[in-house]
């Protein structure tokens, strides 16, 4: 008996869990806290609403994954994921942010999240979030991958009809076939294909694909 008491402790404590939220929104804290512990995949939630009160929790304890805000009071959240990325690299790092604009798209692909989550987005993207990243997997919320789309597509110039013929081309769809989907000639088809190897800078299908998917343009297919 006590054998199995100690292996059932045993196994509690590896799957035992803890998570840091750091926002300076009480109400944002409080919603956080409640959303995470009825969804039940972390047994130790702390929160923090600056940047000390965070540090102090991470020097004391291993926390296996932290949800932090960009934008503190009187900090900035980018040298909470830099302190993490330095000191405890194995923590894993979700952003959760109101921020859209261009800059912090760009500047957030650069600082190796495991995943982004806008705030205006429905709190089950959040959840959707811990669970692929405690998964071994990254993910970006829907709506971020739409700003990341946005932003590539803008850069590339490409119109709406040429992303759907792309969409279509790169789930295997023959010329024809989009024809007839998109209700357009065959000729028409064509030309859009001319132009997004022109715009993709490729020589053929395969690399037209590949250099879609290089961009984040695969996240608005299929």
């Amino acid at each position: 008996m006590a054998h199995e008491r100690l292996h059932s402790i045993s196994i509690i404590m590896k799957i035992s869990k803890s998570i840091l939220v750091v926002d300076d929104h009480p109400i944002v804290l409080a919603g956080l806290r409640t959303l995470i512990s009825q969804d039940g995949l972390y047994t130790k939630i702390q929160c923090a609403s600056d940047l000390p009160s965070a540090r102090e929790i991470i020097n004391q304890e291993d926390i296996d994954t932290a949800i932090i805000d960009l934008e503190l009071s009187n900090d900035n959240g980018l040298a909470l994921i830099k302190l993490l990325h330095q000191e405890h690299p194995k923590t894993k790092i979700v952003v959760y942010t109101m921020h859209q604009e261009i800059w912090t798209i760009r500047q957030l692909m650069n600082e190796d999240a495991d995943a982004i989550v806008l705030k205006n987005e429905n709190p089950q993207e959040l959840l959707t979030a811990l669970h692929k990243i405690e998964d071994g997997k990254g993910y970006y919320s829907q709506q971020f991958v739409r700003l990341i789309n946005l932003q590539n597509t803008r850069q590339v110039n490409l119109s709406s009809r040429e992303l759907e013929v792309l969409e279509y081309i790169s789930d295997g769809h023959s010329t024809n076939a989009i024809a007839q989907e998109l209700n357009i000639s065959a000729n028409t088809v064509e030309f859009h294909r001319h132009n997004l190897m022109s715009k993709l800078h490729v020589n053929n299908v395969a690399q037209m694909v590949k250099k879609a998917m290089q961009m984040g343009l695969e996240f608005i297919m299929g």
